[in-house]
């Protein structure tokens, strides 16, 4: 007997492994795209919406330290008590960062890459 004969099934056999691996192996590279590129696209979405915000509340402390100033009678006044409660807020966030910002980051994290597979990935 032809010794291709036996041959033959098991070259097939590591073409079809060889090309199972490759199929996975793009599968995993489409999936960490997919997800990276998402990841990407809300960090910079939330960094604008920060970066937004902060010009929001600096414009919104300078008029309440104003209006306040004008009230007291002291610009100086105005502005130092809303400092101060700016510092207060920083200081509760301090206090509270790993169950407000740390906790909710993974959490959000692990839902965005551990989500259940989609039709086509």
């Amino acid at each position: 007997m032809d010794s291709g004969f036996f041959l033959e099934p098991l070259e097939d056999i590591g073409n079809s492994l060889k090309e199972y691996a490759d199929n996975r192996l793009d599968q995993v590279k489409l999936k960490t795209t997919k997800r990276l590129s998402a990841s990407l696209a809300l960090l910079f979405a939330w960094v604008v919406i920060v970066m937004v915000v902060l010009v929001a509340f600096s414009f919104l402390a300078l008029a309440l330290g104003l209006w306040l100033g004008e009230i007291i009678g002291s610009q100086a006044c105005g502005m130092l008590i809303i400092s101060g409660i700016f510092l207060v807020i920083a200081l509760v966030f301090f206090l509270l960062r790993k169950r407000i910002f740390v906790n909710g980051l993974v959490r959000a994290f692990i839902n965005m890459f551990f989500e259940k597979d989609e039709k086509g990935l």
